[in-house]
């Protein structure tokens, strides 16, 4: 009966400690879990240069759209290539990211996938292969974006 009782006490200790564990490790990280696990992908492009700017000449607002495009193009590498929920994207994450693509105008969407394909994609795939290798059931912006890269010749 002894052994038995010396058993049960020390599960109950170690249980115990480890729920304390548990309990530091929430207090001390529960906001910022929470926050990564209820944050919404909303691109961040809310600075974006106008393209007015650009075309105008002013070199500083080029420079700037030059960057953002880059981003953006970055940003839909990750989007399309990283595991869904696992990499912090979501399936709306991902959409979103590629309306927000579409909705360049073409010489910007022909920056954009040429930066994709040279630059963000580490085994150089084009934009328009991997939205051809994309699932995406719910929505047609693959088909669109795919629709539009093929009226560039991309």
């Amino acid at each position: 009966m002894i052994p038995d009782l010396k058993k049960y006490a020390n599960v109950k200790v170690i249980g115990t400690l480890m729920g304390l564990v548990l309990i530091v490790l929430v207090w001390k990280n529960g906001k910022r879990w929470w926050e990564q696990l209820t944050k919404q992908d909303k691109g961040h492009y809310a600075d974006l240069t106008s393209f007015g700017e650009v075309q105008a000449g002013n070199e500083q607002a080029n420079q700037a759209r030059q960057a953002q495009l880059e981003k953006m193009a970055q940003d839909t590498y990750t989007a399309l290539n990283s595991t869904l929920m696992i990499g912090g994207v979501t399936a709306t994450g991902r959409e979103f990211q590629l309306e927000l693509i579409n909705a360049l105008n073409d010489s910007e969407l022909r920056y954009v996938a040429q930066f994709y394909e040279h630059n963000a994609s580490s085994t150089g795939q084009s934009l328009k292969q991997d939205l051809d290798d994309e699932f995406m059931p719910a929505t047609d912006v693959d088909e669109r974006l795919i629709a539009r890269l093929n009226q560039l010749a991309l």
